[in-house]
């Protein structure tokens, strides 16, 4: 999951989510066991039982909430609920090929605040939107988006909404692919399924059994979150 760029006192998302290996095994995911990683260090993220995450944000930098398991060749499907109380109109996605830094000494515990970045991103936003002027400005389409991070990345609020909020390409912010519309944005008081297949040659995405998104490609395992 993601949550990034946006004042919002509480967001309580709802996932039911299951890892399936290509061809062999079912298990399901346990939000008790994932990690606070990301950009940001006052973002948090508290489960209130094994498929529900509470996430309380006052900061505009990327948070993301990652399993333990390094997966390739797998099915990850759940579903996805946006409350009927949401006043929120920002993204909501996940990162998956996730690599954590090869050195633990380096990273920090229980908030995140590491920039470094090896992971695919989706995100999806609700409603089109212009950052403020002292952010850049950059416009926040609706639809979604599939990028590629790596790397260290610039800290500073603009560099920041260049990439996350306007996904404009950089050095090491990749826009690997979107699909926009007026009518592509998420409903509050909705239940989607998301269903992700990650292979060593392919990534496809699919929001309520429609594809979003199919690329071709060589990819490593890595985190899901």
């Amino acid at each position: 999951m993601k949550q990034t760029l946006k004042n919002i006192s509480l967001i309580i998302i709802n996932v039911f989510l299951s890892i399936a290996a290509i061809s062999q095994c079912e298990i399901q995911s346990n939000f008790y066991e994932y990690n606070v990683k990301g950009m940001s260090s006052t973002i948090q993220w508290l489960p209130s039982s094994s498929s529900s995450v509470v996430c309380s944000s006052s900061d505009w930098q990327p948070s993301f909430f990652v399993n333990n398991d390094s997966l390739l060749n797998v099915k990850i499907s759940g579903n996805i609920i946006f409350s009927a109380g949401m006043n929120d109109d920002d993204f909501v996605g996940f990162v998956f090929g996730y690599k954590p830094h090869p050195d633990a000494s380096k990273t920090s515990v229980g908030n995140g605040n590491e920039n470094y970045n090896h992971y695919y991103l989706f995100d999806w936003r609700k409603n089109y939107q212009e950052a403020p002027e002292a952010f850049g400005g950059f416009p926040a389409r609706e639809g979604f988006n599939l990028s590629y991070v790596d790397g260290v990345l610039p800290t500073d609020p603009i560099s920041v909404y260049h990439s996350f909020w306007g996904h404009f390409f950089s050095e090491n912010f990749h826009p690997i692919d979107h699909l926009y519309g007026n009518d592509l944005g998420w409903n509050p008081n909705t239940t989607y399924k998301f269903e992700l297949i990650y292979t060593s040659s392919k990534i496809i995405i699919s929001i309520d059994e429609n594809e979003i998104f199919n690329v071709e490609g060589d990819y490593k395992p890595g985190l899901f979150g």
